[in-house]
């Protein structure tokens, strides 16, 4: 029994780095995973991998643009039908910028 056993779980950011791990480590304790993301082809691919290790009904993925917010009423709506209601969210997406701390923007 593990320690997230019929959890549901959002990721985003999943397709690659932290965000595919911690699917992994969610996934091998029991919950049930939706991987999101904008790299569908790494995230498909990773959904399709921990599937098959955990079991077919435990990870799925939906493409998901975080600034989007009708990606993300899809993504919920996706996780329900797929697993039920969701109990966990982890917000891992982001944007990488490297400017010198002097000429970035405060937004």
């Amino acid at each position: 029994m593990g320690k997230l056993d019929g959890r549901v779980v959002v990721i985003t950011g999943a397709a690659r780095g932290q965000g595919e791990q911690e699917a992994r480590l969610f996934a091998a304790e029991g919950a049930k995973v939706l991987l999101c993301d904008v790299l569908d082809e790494q995230g498909a691919a990773v959904a399709k991998d921990i599937a098959g290790e955990a079991g077919e009904d435990r990870a799925r993925y939906v493409r998901l643009d975080v600034s989007r917010e009708e990606d993300w009423a899809a993504a919920v709506a996706t996780a329900k039908e797929a697993f039920g209601p969701v109990d966990g969210l982890v917000n891992n997406a982001g944007i990488l910028r490297f400017n010198e701390l002097v000429s970035t923007p405060l937004e």
